[in-house]
């Protein structure tokens, strides 16, 4: 079975739903989990994915560091901004 990105993401930042991934306690705590994440391990859809249910942004990155890199600097901005 292949291993879902937003699944990944939403065991590491302790969500009891995939839907909690919305919640801003959730996406915080994805800033310190995403640049331990090894941006090949999941296709360039899965981070385009994550990229648009997580941050609201619905945009198609060429590569997948180049996804990982916008959703991290997305989720360091709300940490940046308090909501620990």
């Amino acid at each position: 079975m292949k291993e879902e990105l937003l699944e990944v993401l939403a065991a590491h930042a302790g969500c009891q739903y995939l839907s909690d991934l919305h919640l801003p306690w959730a996406v915080v705590s994805l800033a310190d989990v995403l640049p331990a994440l090894p941006a090949e391990r999941f296709s360039l859809w899965q981070w385009n994915d994550a990229v648009q249910y997580i941050a609201g942004v619905s945009r198609s990155f060429s590569s997948k560091e180049e996804a990982k890199a916008f959703l991290s600097d997305f989720c360091r901005s709300l940490a940046g901004e308090g909501l620990r």
